[in-house]
């Protein structure tokens, strides 16, 4: 067995859950980032953690407003999703930016990207400092579903995002 570095790691275990996280800022709009570093923490309750940079928008005002959602989109958002990942939410309103419509939400919850395969309304319980990231641990308040065909993965180590099928076709050789 060789030594291998994190990234290396990253891309054999490919592919990751990819979501967006919504969030929402001070003058009401809503933040979009693209994120792979999550996942589920707890069935009972449900709890899902999410690990960001320190110095992004998105920790930033998960940190103020204490909620925020977790939403799962369909292969149709490829781009506009990875886009998401581009630029940062203190530049530019991202959903105005790439053409993604928004669904209102309930209870005061960031508004979601419109025909998200899943929606997890989340509210900020802990978090821990990871050196130059933010582990932070949440309770999925409400959690909305709708089937879609397909949804993304970050592959190839987060170089791309894709459906699982995707993947599979290239670690066996297809196209």
């Amino acid at each position: 067995m060789e030594n291998l570095t994190i990234s290396a790691v990253e891309r054999i275990t490919s592919p990751n859950p990819f979501c967006l996280i919504g969030t929402e800022a001070d003058d009401g709009s809503v933040n979009l980032a693209a994120v792979s570093w999550w996942s589920y923490a707890c069935n009972r309750p449900p709890m899902i953690s999410v690990c960001l940079s320190n110095r992004s928008y998105t920790s930033e005002l998960i940190c103020r407003t204490r909620k925020f959602t977790l939403q799962i989109v369909p292969e149709e958002y490829k781009e506009k999703a990875f886009l998401c990942g581009t630029v940062s939410g203190r530049e530019c309103s991202k959903p105005k930016r790439f053409g993604i419509s928004l669904e209102n939400n309930v209870d005061g919850y960031p508004d979601y990207v419109m025909g998200s395969a899943a929606v997890l309304n989340c509210s900020l319980l802990n978090q821990m400092e990871a050196s130059d990231h933010t582990l932070f641990l949440a309770r999925a308040e409400i959690v909305k579903v709708r089937p879609v065909n397909g949804i993304l993965y970050a592959l190839d180590g987060y170089r791309y995002l894709g459906t699982a099928a995707v993947q599979k076709e290239q670690k066996e050789g297809g196209d």
